[in-house]
């Protein structure tokens, strides 16, 4: 397996090593911590000193930053953010030089991407949050067409990717064609249990070594911390709560 990026945080899931050039893909329905988890990944690369490209649909700036700034990193050079978000809020082009006027023109995104991909080198995070989106705008064979133009562009260049989908609102057929260009699928789920909601993750298939397809129980702290606990068989309705306040304490 090529040597590449390593991660704290995804090593709680056995994914010890991450592969030169690999391609995540996040799925699962809304609020189950695809968005949080990216988060805290993008900020563990950050605080490395490496550089990342991120392209946001359903945030703005603003928010990004925040976010980045609870989790611990402060910075703004190694961060390039590709703005799709501030036209859909009736407030036009913002401030960043990155930014798109509009979600129908495959062909700018896949330029911007590209382009910044060329500048910010080798073991670089690329994210895009979310596709789904996308779909709003276009069809699915043109959203499949530009993330395997994305793939062949990330590999190329040894950087690794994380893509964000949400679960159930698309076709089955665009959902398995996706997942085939990616070389790990992790798994997001979250389910109620006696009035409280409880998130959990799994890997569930990859192209590289891994052992644990698992469920996970995750929890959130204020901060935004994510703690990914060791993997338990079902969610335990009585140990949970301990699990939960384990996490408040840590953050």
């Amino acid at each position: 397996m090529p040597e590449g990026a390593q991660s704290r945080i995804l090593a709680r899931l056995s994914l010890e090593q991450i592969p030169k050039g690999c391609m995540f893909l996040f799925q699962g329905p809304s609020g189950s911590g695809k968005t949080v988890m990216t988060d805290n990944l993008l900020a563990e690369h950050l605080v490395k000193g490496l550089n990342a490209v991120k392209l946001t649909v359903t945030r703005s700036l603003e928010n990004i930053r925040e976010s980045l700034g609870q989790l611990g990193w402060l910075g703004s050079e190694q961060l390039f953010i590709i703005d799709g978000y501030s036209w859909l809020t009736g407030e036009g082009v913002s401030e960043s030089k990155y930014s798109l006027s509009g979600l129908s023109n495959l062909s700018d995104i896949s330029i911007m991407v590209s382009k910044l991909l060329s500048v910010v080198g080798e073991n670089s995070l690329f994210i895009f949050d979310h596709v789904s989106t996308l779909l709003s705008y276009n069809e699915e064979n043109q959203v499949v067409k530009l993330l395997q133009t994305l793939a062949a562009r990330l590999r190329e260049a040894h950087d690794w990717a994380i893509i964000i989908f949400e679960s159930d609102i698309h076709n089955q057929s665009f959902y398995n064609t996706v997942r085939f260009l990616m070389d790990c699928v992790v798994d997001f789920r979250i389910e109620e249990i006696e009035g409280s909601l409880y998130r959990s993750v799994r890997i569930h298939r990859a192209r590289f070594p891994y052992s644990d397809t698992r469920w996970h129980p995750v929890e959130i702290a204020t901060n935004g911390k994510i703690i990914i606990q060791p993997s338990i068989i079902t969610l335990d309705k009585d140990r949970l709560p301990t699990l939960r306040k384990k996490v408040e304490d840590e953050s």
